[in-house]
């Protein structure tokens, strides 16, 4: 009988703390989602080092192609590259966030989770460099 009291206590506490979702039907949900969306891309940059460093190299190759005079296609490539990167690294940073809060000490499986995590961004940043090498290698005429 006591554990039963005790439990009905317990679902009680969390119906009345449980959060209510936001109900923003339409355009101002949408530009609500879409600022919340800023506010993360944002924080991913504050709180990540190396999301930092991939947008300066970032910044480097933008430098150096915009002195090749590159194709709308080339140009397409290098942006959808460069936003996968930063993408990867983005979620990278918010999972090790979650994996800290979660588990604030030493775990050899959040070690784990977050080994598996920096590895996605560093299969990311390996097809980058070699999308932007063959991006930016000088182009071979024909001798036709």
């Amino acid at each position: 009988m006591a554990t039963e009291h005790k439990t009905g206590r317990i679902r009680e506490a969390v119906r009345r703390y449980r959060p209510r979702p936001r109900r923003m039907p339409g355009v101002k949900g949408d530009f609500r989602a879409g600022l919340d969306a800023v506010d993360g891309a944002a924080l991913a940059f504050r709180k990540g080092r190396a999301i930092r460093i991939q947008a300066a190299v970032g910044v480097l190759v933008t430098l150096v192609a915009w002195r090749q005079r590159l194709s709308r296609e080339r140009w397409a490539l290098l942006a959808l590259t460069f936003a996968a990167v930063l993408g990867s690294e983005a979620a990278n940073t918010a999972l090790e966030e979650l994996a800290n809060y979660v588990q604030p000490g030493h775990d050899e499986r959040i070690r784990e989770i977050k080994h598996l995590s920096a590895g996605a961004v560093f299969i990311h940043a390996g097809a980058a460099v070699a999308v932007f090498a063959l991006v930016l290698a000088p182009r071979r005429r024909s001798s036709s």
